[in-house]
């Protein structure tokens, strides 16, 4: 697990025993748990308890032959049984007074966690004062064994590398938020992520620290600036933060001086990201990588490394900004660049040297830090000067900028002066924000709402198809309003609206607003519903098993953003609508915003689905609507692989995926029939262990979080957890 390099390397070698020595198993014979044996055999069934006698057996007495290094919480031996290949960690001393009891309560915490990107536990030892853990075999060795060699590290493609840094952000992502107690880390770096043959992460030894007494974490990878042990998982981001910084920098810790310090003036001029690429990244990768790539990575250290800890990211925005899903410049926020000041009253201070009235008008001697002595680009500090005015002296929050018109305006790509508004004039957000439309736009956009542009008839308004002056396919909803609303609180609304943005969402492009008539211009969606894709017998037949499991996987993605950011109640088939591409795009999702569940028009819309969509187990004390999405969401799973929309299909499946309180499925009655058998029998029987515990589960309580289907349907974490019943 934690492999202590020099060791290894000298350990792990084809050469024979020594002559008397018990014949140690070849790393020839040694095989990952997670491609052949698969641990998954493991991961399904509670954890094994194993005597002293049995682990003395397969590890030739912890012979130094099977060695693979020690770490910070014991020694590492190689082993095997028939079971297949594993690691066996003797843990150092843990302590006088450690029960039995106490030590397996411990250990049954760790064990609960489950992920592809984590070393899976199989079981473990606990006699008198020794404390044993038999894990998952990985046999491509640490992350830290590559970096250390020229040669090695040369190896290390940049694709690897940012394989490596997602994978382990998604293991540390699940660590932090889905286990029940959540686990911190304490000590990631880059001895504990280890390397299957596919060079696919696994984060080792989280958890341990709750096994030994007094541990401290490896201090080399821990700001010394955090003392308050609440803040721990602080010391995770900034560890993994030095991790990546090794990884695209091959650098080791110490090197000369601290990879944090010596890394910093690279990476940060003047308070803002400006990277010095030549001299920071890795010159064995000999220019040979993708340079927007780098820079989120860049962008992850920064803010996990040089921000203060109170204002660092968490580890789910970490991994989103990796992926592309979000902004990664939004991670880093300018700290209080301009004046150097940390008082208390800097804003009161600040407002005179900036503003007279109502316009910008800088005092550039008061207010510019007096160590740069002048030394500063004029332009710049107004650029900043008036993204600072339009944050914080805006008399409307509801006129402050967005982040990203922000970023654009710091950089320059938008004129910064119309980031500064008073009160009555928003005019100078709508090209960056929901653009404003006036009616007779829209008129002309639709030919006057004719029929022959009608894409879709609903509860909360129709939706036409419409082409703007600039040649752009937006489709329109006019909104069904039964009472005159104020303009303020309807753009208020939008402008909420607006913020919402992801890659499976439908865009919301701008507004319209006059008395009693409302319309949202949305992203054009051209290749209508998932809903009527299902009910038509030759559409459903071109929905091949690839692309059924596509829109599965990238709706949970829309649907997990939504929770995080936005109130949302149900999904339905007919609000997943499909591109070009048959990706997947949310729709609707604003109406808890615009319709509040007293409206008579989401009631009427609800009402109609609610025998399909909605869970009516759920007591009279909570609203229907509570806890609905992940019941709504298994719903559509389960109609996207059987093809059926029938109202009874919830206990039309039943029989046909579970027997008594286990998941047994009749693959044949179940799946559409129109697939003619050409699909994943694996991914199918993630997606349908995804149903039985979004559907099936007897309490909504223990339904799993819309993030855990998403890894569950990804094969991030065995689906087989997520299927829980009373009390289990």
């Amino acid at each position: 697990m934690n492999i202590a390099e020099d060791k290894m390397a000298s350990t792990e070698s084809n050469s024979p025993s020594a002559p008397g020595e018990k014949q140690s198993v070849s790393p020839s014979q040694h095989t990952d748990l997670t491609e052949s044996t698969s641990s998954e055999n493991f991961q399904a069934d509670t954890l094994r308890k194993f005597s002293y006698s049995e682990l003395a057996e397969a590890t030739n007495s912890f012979s130094n032959s099977v060695c693979l290094g020690g770490g910070t919480f014991g020694i590492v031996y190689r082993g095997c049984l028939p079971i297949g290949d594993f690691a066996v960690k003797k843990l150092y001393y843990t302590g006088d007074g450690q029960h039995i009891e106490e030590f397996e309560n411990r250990i049954n915490v760790i064990g609960m966690a489950r992920h592809r990107h984590l070393v899976s536990l199989i079981g473990y030892c606990c006699e008198e004062y020794d404390r044993l853990l038999v894990l998952e075999f990985v046999p491509n060795r640490s992350l830290r064994f590559h970096l250390r060699d020229a040669e090695r590290r040369s190896k290390l493609k940049w694709s690897k590398r940012m394989k490596i840094a997602i994978g382990s952000a998604k293991g540390l992502k699940y660590l932090h938020e889905y286990c029940e107690p959540k686990i911190i880390h304490g000590g990631i770096k880059s001895d504990n992520i280890l390397l299957d043959r596919n060079f696919e992460p696994k984060v080792a030894d989280f958890g341990l620290a709750i096994l030994l007494e007094g541990y401290d974490a490896a201090r080399i990878y821990v700001d010394s600036n955090i003392s308050d042990l609440e803040k721990i998982s602080e010391l995770d981001i900034y560890s993994f933060g030095v991790t990546l910084l090794e990884l695209i920098t091959g650098r080791k810790i110490y090197e000369d001086e601290y990879i944090v310090k010596w890394a910093r003036p690279l990476i940060i001029k003047r308070g803002s990201i400006n990277v010095d690429y030549n001299s920071l990244v890795d010159s064995t990768l000999k220019g040979e990588y993708d340079q927007s790539e780098m820079e989120r990575i860049i962008y992850c250290i920064a803010a996990s490394v040089y921000r203060p800890w109170k204002l660092r990211p968490r580890m789910r925005q970490i991994l989103k900004a990796l992926e592309g899903v979000i902004s990664h410049k939004e991670l880093w926020i300018e700290y209080e660049l301009i004046t150097g000041r940390r008082n208390k009253d800097i804003v009161n201070w600040a407002r005179p040297l900036m503003i007279k009235g109502d316009s910008i008008n800088v005092d550039y001697d008061g207010l510019v830090d007096s160590t740069l002595k002048g030394q500063y680009d004029q332009s710049e500090v107004e650029r900043i000067i008036y993204c600072i005015a339009a944050s914080i002296y805006t008399p409307s929050s509801k006129l402050r900028p967005k982040m990203g018109q922000i970023l654009k305006a710091l950089e320059g790509l938008i004129p910064h002066q119309q980031l500064w508004a008073v009160e009555g004039s928003s005019e100078d957000f709508e090209a960056h924000g929901p653009r404003k439309f006036i009616f007779g736009e829209l008129l002309f956009a639709t030919d006057h709402f004719s029929n022959k542009n009608l894409i879709r008839i609903g509860d909360f308004g129709n939706v036409y198809e419409g082409i703007l002056p600039n040649g752009e396919m937006v489709a329109i909803k006019k909104l069904r309003y039964f009472d005159e609303q104020p303009e303020e609180e309807f753009e208020n609304q939008i402008m909420a609206v607006g913020k919402v943005r992801h890659p499976n969402l439908v865009r919301l492009i701008g507004y319209c607003c006059e008395g009693y008539l409302k319309f949202l211009v949305l992203e054009f969606i051209p290749n209508k519903s998932l809903g009527f894709h299902l009910s038509d017998t030759e559409s459903r037949s071109n929905l091949k098993w690839s692309t059924r499991m596509k829109i599965a996987i990238e709706s949970a993605k829309g649907l997990e953003y939504l929770h995080e950011h936005y109130p949302h109640s149900q999904i339905k088939a007919n609000d997943i609508f499909l591109d070009e591409n048959f990706t997947p795009k949310i729709v609707d999702f604003w109406h808890a915003e615009f319709f509040p569940k007293t409206d008579p028009r989401r009631i009427s819309a609800d009402r109609k689905e609610a025998s399909i969509y909605t869970d009516l187990k759920i007591s009279d004390s909570q609203s229907i609507f509570d806890r609905s999405e992940i019941y709504s969401f298994g719903v559509v799973l389960l109609e996207l692989i059987t093809g059926r929309r029938n109202k009874d299909i919830v206990n039309w499946a039943r029989p046909l995926i579970i027997k008594g309180d286990s998941i047994n499925v009749d693959y044949d009655g179940l799946v559409d029939s129109t697939l003619k058998g050409q699909y994943d029998q694996s991914e199918v029987e993630r997606i349908i262990y995804c149903i039985a515990a979004s559907i099936y589960t007897p309490s909504s309580k223990l339904r799993p979080k819309m993030g855990q289907i998403l890894e569950a349907l990804e094969g991030l974490i065995p689906h087989q957890q997520l299927w829980a019943v009373e009390g289990n």
